[in-house]
């Protein structure tokens, strides 16, 4: 199940053939909510969460305003904290694994200062978890490199030239996905990666 602040008639072409929830993982009541859907469902434990949604701005710190701030935090780090609270039991029950995208800008990131921390916190968080559930709930912290994703438009960000440097949106998930089997944290999403991903694939026949 996948869920999103989108309504499901605005989910883009492609978006998978998987069941889809409206709800903003920002709200107060985001977590427990989530946990009503679970059971309603019928689902008797989790075995994964993956932790995705994320919003930034690309401005000098002088710049952002209270609220600003705020959304950014709220959706960056109090959702995914709060989500994993309310799912831990489920996860427990399941020896399941929560993982959190995080993004390489945890380690600092001119023009964008406030998504930066909210990575970084993430990160943090993540660390704690993996000590304090080792052995009941695995815990992951994955660092995609750039990525081809319409969040640079939104945070006001144009990479330019550099967008052709960018990881394309399926290789980065493609790499993530392998990453989480593996079960290894942390973790960096780069072109290394990828470019061992392609390699694999040719190995086997594959595209």
């Amino acid at each position: 199940m996948a869920i999103g602040r989108r309504a499901a008639a605005d989910l883009p072409p492609g978006f998978p053939q998987i069941a889809y929830q409206a709800l903003d993982v920002s709200a107060i009541d985001a977590g427990s909510r989530l946990a009503e859907m679970i059971v309603a469902r019928g689902w008797d434990g989790l075995d994964l969460i993956i932790h995705n949604a994320g919003i930034g701005r690309y401005q000098p710190a002088a710049a952002e305003d209270a609220a600003s701030i705020a959304g950014t935090v709220a959706t960056n780090c109090f959702g995914p904290i709060a989500i994993t609270h309310a799912l831990a039991p489920q996860l427990a029950k399941a020896g399941g694994t929560a993982v959190f995208v995080g993004s390489a800008a945890h380690k600092g990131a001119s023009g964008f200062p406030v998504y930066a921390a909210t990575k970084g916190a993430l990160a943090g968080f993540a660390r704690a978890l993996r000590s304090e559930w080792q052995g009941r709930i695995g815990v992951q912290i994955l660092h995609p490199g750039p990525t081809q994703t319409a969040m640079h438009g939104r945070a006001g960000y144009d990479p330019g030239r550099l967008r052709t440097l960018f990881l394309r949106a399926d290789d980065a998930a493609a790499v993530m996905l392998r990453q989480i089997a593996a079960g290894r944290s942390p973790q960096k999403t780069g072109h290394a990666a990828v470019w061992r991903l392609r390699a694999a694939r040719m190995l086997a026949g594959g595209k």
